[in-house]
């Protein structure tokens, strides 16, 4: 081969390595502008992870409940149907192994199966900060996904299939507003105990 064939080869192949993530960032961003926009309530999850890096892990109700005779397998690619209820909250109210003809699912996999309940790999289950706030964020976020101070939710923008979540919310704020404000109140506090 020719050191110009040689060098075509490389400019393609360097080309292809730039386009796949850029692909990919193209697409969620479609998505988050275009997209139709759902709530989900969030749930309590487990303490921090410090190995999981710069995000702060979101658990929604992830589990569907199937007739007894389903015929879905554990790791099946499945489309979950979103619904939303009368408060403006949405949920997954079904799964279908052929695509639905309206707008309101995303492409997924069942994570597992038991006793005709399938929980399902949910796509949008991180959500990334600025790693200066993440420890704080963790700590509000699991403060307002418990039971009796239930006020987190996450919104989620759903186009032809893929999911991307586009914000965080706590008490009605986005994340990063609450945690600047809860960092005013304890300044604003502390400067009130040393006077």
């Amino acid at each position: 081969m020719s050191k110009k064939t040689l060098f075509f080869l490389f400019v393609i192949f360097a080309g292809m390595q730039l386009l796949l993530p850029l692909s990919g960032i193209v697409k969620q961003e479609i998505i988050l502008r275009d997209g139709d926009v759902y709530k989900f309530k969030t749930q309590p999850i487990d303490p921090y992870d410090p190995f999981r890096g710069k995000y702060v892990t979101i658990k929604i109700k992830n589990s569907v409940k199937l007739p007894r005779e389903h015929g879905f397998e554990d790791g099946q690619k499945v489309y979950a149907v979103i619904a939303t209820k009368e408060d403006g909250f949405s949920i997954i109210e079904s799964i279908s192994a052929k695509c639905p003809k309206s707008n309101n699912y995303f492409k997924t996999k069942i994570h597992s199966l038991y006793d005709n309940i399938a929980r399902l790999k949910i796509p949008f289950d991180r959500y990334y900060i600025d790693e200066r706030k993440v420890k704080k964020a963790e700590v509000y976020y699991q403060q307002h996904s418990r039971r009796g101070n239930h006020d987190a939710y996450i919104q989620v923008r759903v186009k032809n299939g893929a999911a991307a979540l586009e914000e965080l919310y706590v008490g009605d704020l986005p994340i990063i507003e609450f945690v600047m404000q809860e960092i005013k109140k304890q300044a604003e506090e502390e400067k009130n105990k040393s006077k």
